[in-house]
């Protein structure tokens, strides 16, 4: 039985059902089944130009067939080939022109031909084009290496037939032949450069060239900092300078402790921050600086402390004592504000010390003065002196007051002196009892307080005069009693009755200021009587008379003398007894004690009245 299959390959159908008996001249060669040839295997010779260049060549293909009457279809890569504007078919399809070929055109080409009943198709027949090559990539891509590591650059480009690598090196070629991978096993800081890679088509007569540059990076490393100058002052111009001894595209960064540093208007960080520079150094500016240096896959830093040196100043002396007693002793320390630490010597007198301390153990009075400490830098040139006055004093004792006269009287020039046997830088001053004594119009004090002078001496002066002596690290104190001898003043004697009875006893007293004590002495008319104060006896008629009292000074050489007259009479008149004189009251009363009084001395008057010219007595209105 005969099929037909259409040429979109339906299934196939029956035509004859018994073709042997039906037609046998259909089974040769050209079998014609009803109207329909059986179609042979076409064929594609090669082309004019089997290797066609792109975008310069055309292809030109020919399907051969023995079927006049048969359609035909191309395939490329056992597809239908789409439509072009740069394919053209001839008017049978048995010619196929591709003008400009592209390499999106190379492939397996067939043709088919067919017919409703039958279908051929060609073997396949490979077009190559031949392009390229196209853009040079190298890869990886990676610009930054390490040092010490390896490198592997690959360079391709789309071409074929495949390109022909050529390398080269900051424009040096590199003799490692037809290569597409370029190999470096130890970078170093010499291969950093520009890597060229050209790729060029023989067939096309066309070349690309690509590159890349390549930084060898070496690590950051031997970070050192430096100090212009090596030596720093306070108030000095200071640079600090940060060097990698190591290290590739390095950026660098400065901190003081843990603060970062930036510039200011005294310190100046210049622009790639490798250098710090100190317009003007102070001394806080002492301390720890870390420089960080590093570059895109390294680090590295170093510390440098920077010591600026100053001083010495505030140089002070301890302790800030200044009076010492003999017999103690004296330890002085120096200080100064000083970087580094300053160097001391002392100054005595003719004395001199090194070191910051000085010590005596027993101090004399010789040891007063001024001890200088100087503080000198060795590193700064500088040196700076303080001293402390030290005033070495013995104890205040042994006071003593001497009155010049010893003897001091009335109305005298007296001097009080007062002096301390020990005692070194003595103050002093006075107490009359408790009360501070001052100059006045009368006393003087002398300019340094020792001396009290009286230009004329009271009587009130007397009393207790205590001089203290005192220096700054003790005081004692002395009490002189001033005792000022005055005249007997006038003496006073009592009682002042000058009329006394014959009989009766008679006691007159006699007393007078005096410093010390008056001795008394009486006397008579012209004749002592006694001694002392009193006088005591019995009266006789013939004691009337002046009774002197004198009071005499064996201190002051003086004496004073007061007289009192007493007047001495007989018995009291009988007309005088009258009933007021001879009362009781007046009796005992006004005699003998104030017999000057009342009753008694006007009855005596009025009795001897009475017997000169007899008169009658009266007393008091009484007769």
């Amino acid at each position: 039985m005969l099929h037909f299959v259409s040429p979109q390959g339906d299934q196939a159908r029956p035509l004859l059902q018994n073709p042997p008996t039906q037609c046998a001249k259909l089974c040769i060669s050209n079998l014609v089944v009803s109207g329909f040839l059986i179609l042979s295997k076409p064929t594609i010779p090669r082309p004019p130009v089997p290797f066609p260049i792109e975008n310069l060549d055309s292809l030109h293909l020919t399907c051969n067939t023995s079927s006049i009457l048969a359609d035909v279809a191309w395939l490329l890569n056992r597809r239908p080939l789409g439509n072009s504007s740069r394919i053209q078919l001839s008017d049978n399809n048995r010619t196929l022109d591709i003008s400009p070929v592209l390499r999106s055109d190379a492939g397996d080409y067939q043709c088919r031909v067919f017919n409703p009943a039958f279908s051929e198709t060609s073997d396949a027949f490979y077009i190559p084009v031949i392009y390229g090559p196209g853009p040079v990539v190298i890869s990886p891509d990676t610009r930054l290496y390490l040092a010490d590591t390896s490198l592997n650059l690959s360079c391709w480009a789309d071409s074929d037939p495949p390109a022909t690598y050529t390398w080269y090196f900051n424009n040096d070629s590199l003799p490692i032949g037809n290569r597409s991978l370029f190999v470096i096993p130890v970078l170093s800081m010499n291969n950093t450069g520009t890597y060229h890679c050209n790729a060029s088509n023989a067939d096309t007569g066309h070349s690309s060239d690509g590159s890349v540059q390549i930084i060898v990076l070496e690590p950051v490393s031997d970070i050192s900092i430096t100090s212009t100058p090596s030596t720093i002052v306070e108030d000095a111009l200071v640079t600090l300078n940060c060097t990698a001894a190591k290290g590739t595209e390095v950026s660098y960064f400065w901190s003081k402790g843990d603060q970062v540093l930036e510039s200011d208007d005294r310190v100046y960080l210049s622009d790639d921050n490798r250098n710090i520079t100190f317009n003007t150094t102070v001394r806080e500016d002492s301390g720890n600086y870390t420089c960080y240096a590093n570059n895109s896959f390294s680090n590295s830093s170093s510390t440098y402390i920077l010591n600026v040196y100053y001083g010495p100043s505030d140089v002070f002396i301890s302790p800030n004592t200044t009076y010492y007693k003999t017999g103690s002793s004296l330890n002085l320390s120096c200080t100064a504000v000083s970087n580094p630490p300053a160097n001391y010597t002392w100054r005595f007198n003719d004395e001199t010390h090194d070191g910051s301390n000085w010590e005596i153990d027993i101090l004399t009075v010789s040891h007063s003065g001024k001890y200088i400490c100087e503080a000198f830098n060795e590193e700064t040139g500088l040196n700076q002196s303080h001293f402390l006055e030290i005033k070495v004093l013995e104890p205040v004792s042994d006071i003593s007051i001497t009155s010049t006269p010893s003897k001091v009287v009335e109305d005298a020039l007296v001097t009080l002196n007062c002096t301390a046997a020990k005692g070194t830088e003595v103050s002093y001053f006075w107490f009359k009892g408790d009360q501070v004594l001052e100059s006045d119009d009368r006393v003087y004090l002398s300019d340094d307080n020792r001396n009290i002078t009286f230009n004329t001496t009271v009587r009130e002066d007397s009393g207790n005069y205590t001089c203290y002596a005192n220096n700054s690290l003790s005081n004692s104190s002395s009490t002189y009693y001033l005792d000022v001898y005055y005249r007997p003043d006038i003496p006073v004697i009592l009682p002042k009755t000058p009329y006394y009875a014959a009989g009766t006893t008679l006691r007159l007293s006699c007393t007078a200021a005096s410093n010390p004590l008056a001795n008394y002495t009486w006397h008579f008319g012209n004749g002592s009587v006694s001694s002392g104060s009193t006088l005591t006896f019995n009266l006789i008629l013939n004691d009337t008379g002046f009774y002197n009292c004198t009071a005499s000074n064996d201190e002051t050489d003086k004496s004073s003398t007061q007289s009192q007259k007493v007047t001495v009479v007989g018995e009291y008149p009988a007309s005088c007894m009258t009933p007021c004189c001879a009362s009781d009251f007046w009796r005992k009363s006004l005699w003998p004690a104030a017999p000057v009084r009342g009753c008694v001395l006007l009855c005596w008057q009025t009795a001897q009245l009475s017997q000169k010219r007899r008169m009658s007595c009266r007393i008091f209105g009484h007769q």
